[in-house]
């Protein structure tokens, strides 16, 4: 059951590496250093929408799976809106905006937290 949930936090992580690398894009240019960021170019936001989306059907397979209640679900809905804002407001062009982006990945996680956690309340009766 948690296997599937460090699952989704693996995709989440790796994402969030992603969007944090394209701010110094320029600079792994400059240094010859091959990052996803470089290496996915303007298609990192498709790449990044796409894991993220897998880790959001991870996050609901891990409720099923979990048993979590009916309250699990809005949270992962807010989760899910989350990373689409991520998705679309990390600009692979725009370093500042790649910043805001991956400045936001605490809340994040905070979401993803307080899904589960009301999941759990949803259980209890």
């Amino acid at each position: 059951m948690y296997g599937v949930l460090y699952g989704a936090l693996i995709c989440w992580s790796v994402v969030t590496d992603v969007i944090y690398a394209c701010q110094d894009r320029e600079a792994d240019v400059r240094a010859g250093v091959r990052s996803a960021a470089v290496l996915l170019g303007r298609r990192s936001r498709v790449v990044v929408g796409g894991v993220y989306a897998g880790c959001v059907v991870l996050l609901a397979w891990f409720g099923i799976v979990a048993g979590l209640g009916p309250l699990y679900w809005p949270g992962l809905g807010v989760v899910a809106g989350q990373l689409g804002w991520q998705v679309w407001r990390a600009d692979p062009a725009d370093a500042g905006a790649c910043g805001r982006a991956f400045g936001s990945n605490p809340l994040c996680g905070l979401l993803i937290l307080v899904a589960v956690l009301a999941g759990r309340v949803g259980t209890l009766g």
